[in-house]
């Protein structure tokens, strides 16, 4: 599941997700949509593809943090914003770290840059991490390397 640790990330730069009013009153079966409110700058071209890619799946997330914070704010007495943080600890991998493997192995198979460079050798992505990661190379990483350039 991509949301959780996408959703994260967003969040980390600021990107505020949430489902957009319905109009009054509701027409049926109108589809629910996806709000993204960004400060400039926030959302960069490959995160921009990342949330239409997984769209369906980030609606469905957002859908059930805002449903089980309506439930903790109205039953609970909590105020919004704590509401809210219990929500994100209730619904599965709410706390799903902005650098989490998922995502940034979505990115990086879906960025551009990246999969001209799997094509042009014939490669495939064994690991990811932010920069500045602790990131360790599987064991064959190095022999694997070497044989790309030996043919």
């Amino acid at each position: 599941m991509i949301a959780p640790s996408l959703y994260a990330d967003l969040r980390s730069r600021g990107v505020r997700l949430s489902i957009a009013e319905t109009p009054e009153p509701p027409e049926p079966m109108k589809p629910l949509s996806l709000r993204v409110e960004a400060p400039t700058g926030a959302l960069t071209e490959p995160l921009l593809a990342a949330v239409r890619r997984h769209k369906p799946e980030l609606l469905q997330f957002v859908f059930e943090l805002e449903e089980r914070a309506a439930i903790l704010e109205y039953w609970q007495d909590n105020p919004r914003e704590v509401a809210e943080e219990l929500a994100r600890s209730c619904v599965h991998g709410g706390h799903a770290s902005p650098d989490g493997e998922l995502w940034l192995r979505d990115l990086a198979a879906h960025h551009p840059d990246a999969v001209l460079v799997l094509q042009q050798f014939n490669a495939e992505i064994v690991g990811v991490c932010r920069d500045g990661g602790q990131w360790s190379p599987p064991a064959d990483f190095i022999e694997r390397g070497k044989a790309l350039f030996e043919t």
